[in-house]
């Protein structure tokens, strides 16, 4: 998922899919309070899971839309904000890491190259699976 600029609140974004449709009627449609759609629709409020679900389905979209474009939205805000300088973790530590989500998730085809993975994190260096763990 590439990061947008400055990407506008997916509040903004349903308010204008739902056009001239008054806010107490589309919450009603949705089944949650009119307060907690004002919210969202004003950018007071983020879209969540289940208000991903809830207007997936009253939009004939999908609801990874919604949260992908709730998470950029985060993202971006979130990096425009003064953070603690973070130390990262040796490299081998992250190869473990990564060797133990594989282990969890095997069989999940994007997490099918373990090596590849680790190469990837080791910066291009190709590591044997054996000095994984």
């Amino acid at each position: 998922m590439a990061t947008m600029y400055n990407p506008t609140h997916p509040g903004r974004i349903l308010r204008q899919y739902l056009g001239e449709l008054r806010v107490g009627e589309a919450a009603a449609r949705l089944r949650i309070a009119r307060t907690t759609l004002s919210r969202v629709l004003n950018g007071k409020a983020g879209i969540s899971a289940d208000m991903a679900l809830r207007v997936a389905e009253a939009t004939g979209t999908e609801a990874t839309l919604w949260m992908d474009l709730q998470t950029q939205f985060d993202l971006w805000q979130a990096s425009r904000r003064k953070r603690a300088k973070i130390r990262p973790f040796a490299p081998e530590r992250r190869a473990q890491a990564m060797a133990n989500i594989v282990g969890i998730w095997k069989d999940r085809p994007e997490f099918a190259d373990v090596e590849g993975y680790v190469r990837n994190l080791r910066g291009g260096k190709r590591i044997a699976s054996s000095q994984i763990g």
